[in-house]
């Protein structure tokens, strides 16, 4: 019974650790999603800025900084996308560790089920020992009456012949 509560709660830490996890990775997903648009963006913007060469030298900076910030984007993807795996991963082998342990418990309860039923039929044996045990009691003190009686007999009929 003591491994079947450790299984459980090693099973409800298992299934926390998960849904930690695939909440994480929802919001790394969002957070992804929301700098990619923003990558896009700042694209269309330098796009936009490249192909006006009159407005070049009044943007040279900007776009230098522009360039430089979707550089950080870009990274920051990149990481984004590296944790989400990372956290796919990590929930996969929680999914796994998860079910290896409703198996380990199913097997424990099937167990304890034989082991019920085992414990059921040693009594049962018990009982048809027990009554097994009085019968034979019940007999022996028949018998030892029959011969009292026998020995009784055997005395008076001593006594009517001599």
């Amino acid at each position: 019974m003591l491994d079947m509560e450790v299984l459980r709660k090693e099973y409800s830490e298992q299934s926390k650790k998960q849904e930690d996890l695939y909440m994480e990775m929802s919001a790394a997903s969002a957070e992804r999603d929301g700098l990619q648009k923003e990558v896009e963006h700042l694209k269309l913007l330098l796009e936009k800025s490249t192909s006006k060469p009159a407005a070049l030298k009044d943007y040279t900076s900007h776009d230098e900084g522009a360039a430089q910030f979707l550089k950080e984007l870009e990274n920051d993807l990149m990481f984004q996308k590296e944790s989400n795996a990372n956290l796919s991963l990590q929930l996969t082998r929680s999914q796994e560790s998860n079910a290896e342990l409703v198996s380990v418990r199913q097997e424990l309860e099937e167990t304890i089920e034989k082991q019920k039923d085992e414990i059921n039929n040693l009594s049962a044996l018990q009982s048809k020992f027990r009554d097994m045990e009085n019968s034979i009691e019940m007999n022996l003190e028949k018998n030892r009456n029959l011969i009292l009686h026998t020995q009784q007999l055997q005395e008076s009929e001593k006594k009517v012949a001599g």
